[in-house]
């Protein structure tokens, strides 16, 4: 099963996608996903290197929450 979304409209466009699958003993989760400082005017866009690893960390801190929450 896949799952996902695309900001394309917005100042800082990303996109993502989850994918649940079956493995031996469990179920797998995994996200994919991607941000871009394409849509930011001027000097703003210098800070677009800034953004992926905050949207990873973020992507990240999502997961850990859902693995916590699904596991209780």
């Amino acid at each position: 099963m896949r799952l996902g979304d695309d900001a394309r409209w917005r100042p800082t466009p990303f996109s993502y996608r989850y994918r649940v699958r079956r493995v031996p003993h469990g179920t797998r989760l995994e996200l994919e996903g991607s941000i871009s400082a394409a849509g930011l005017p001027g000097p703003a866009r210098l800070l677009g290197a800034l953004a992926e690893p905050l949207f990873q960390r973020g992507m990240r801190s999502n997961l850990e929450t859902l693995k916590r929450i699904l596991e209780q």
